[in-house]
């Protein structure tokens, strides 16, 4: 038997992404609420894909600002709040970057310590293991 599932992000609600910004939206609930709003469009993701008849469930992507931002802002040294711009292939594009730190010994930017209780930039999730 084939297992239907989705590829990809679902839409978030707009009570917790900005829908008018295409890359790169902001979150519009306020910090100390963020991961219980996101929790929140797990379950809606999550019960949309049921309702739906999936075999196959996911997050649809719900706790990801970006595609790359998911991965990048788990990264320390990158500030994926205040991007740069810079012109490209003979000023037809412009392109937002993150500026990178590295650190004095000329590393790179390295992953945050999950095991940090201090370091609150990958909470722990609970709907999703489904």
């Amino acid at each position: 038997m084939l297992k239907t599932l989705i590829t990809g992000s679902l839409p978030k609600p707009s009570w917790l992404s900005d829908p008018t910004v295409q890359l790169f939206a902001p979150w519009v609930v306020p910090p100390e609420r963020l991961c219980e709003a996101q929790d929140d469009a797990v379950r809606l993701a999550i019960e949309d894909q049921e309702a739906a008849g999936l075999d196959i469930v996911t997050d649809g992507e719900q706790r990801r600002r970006h595609y790359i931002w998911g991965f990048v802002s788990g990264l320390t040294g990158i500030d994926t709040e205040h991007l740069g711009k810079k012109v490209t292939r003979g000023g037809r594009y412009t392109n937002r970057l993150t500026p990178v730190e590295t650190d004095p010994g000329g590393g790179f930017a390295v992953c945050k310590n999950a095991d940090d209780p201090s370091d609150k930039s990958n909470p722990p999730r609970t709907d999703d293991d489904r």
